[in-house]
């Protein structure tokens, strides 16, 4: 049952999101709302991405021969 409701559900979001009322789209100056959007973003992006990732593994000098 699950391996048919999340395809399911997950169509319904794509097209819940495909069929909702856009905003009319404006050619003009944004004041800097974009840079600061992709700014914002990459880190955003960096803080968790730093957070989620695996500490770096240690390493051992090898017995001596």
């Amino acid at each position: 049952m699950k391996k048919v409701l999340m395809p399911l559900a997950a169509a319904a979001a794509a097209a819940l999101v495909t069929v909702a009322v856009p905003a009319p789209a404006q050619a003009g100056s944004r004041d800097g709302a974009i840079a600061a959007g992709i700014l914002g973003g990459s880190a955003a992006g960096a803080i968790i991405g730093s957070a989620v990732a695996p500490p770096p593994p240690v390493y051992y000098a090898p017995p001596p021969v």
